[in-house]
Parts: structure tokens; sequence; C-alpha cells
């Protein structure tokens, strides 16, 4: 079979496509998980009562205009 044919070929799983094994042990929940974390600076409330999780294998985009607490929750 040539490259082409072979590349063409639908049943076939490329190594890098291929799904692999988490590195990370799930055993007891998700990876991240966060619940009513409240930051506050001089009174000003950059997160209010923030709740996220993150689970093995999903990818969160955290958005938002500047001064929003983005970093705050990441620091």
């Amino acid at each position: 079979m040539s490259f082409f044919q072979e590349i063409k070929s639908r049943d076939r799983v490329f190594g890098f496509m291929a799904p692999q094994a988490s590195k990370v042990d799930v055993r007891h929940g998700p990876i991240l998980y966060l619940e009513d974390v409240t930051v506050s600076f001089d009174g000003f409330r950059a997160i209010n009562k923030l709740n996220l999780t993150i689970d093995d294998g999903e990818l969160r985009c955290i958005i938002g205009p500047n001064g929003a607490g983005k970093t705050t929750m990441m620091d």
C-alpha cells in the first residue's frame, strides 16, 4: 500500500491521535475544585463566591474584561 493510500484509509488511527492514558490520578474526583472562593483587597471584592470544577480531559477558558479577577483566581 502506498503512503497516500495509507493516509486515505479511514480505519487507521495515527499514533499522535490515539487516546492516551491519563497521568493524572482522578480516583478521588476532579483535578481542580474551587468552592465559594472570595478574595478582597482593602474592601474591594476581586472574586465573590467563585465555584469552579475541572475534570480530567476538560479544557476551560477563563475570559472577562480587565479587572474581572482572572489573574487573582489563578494566583
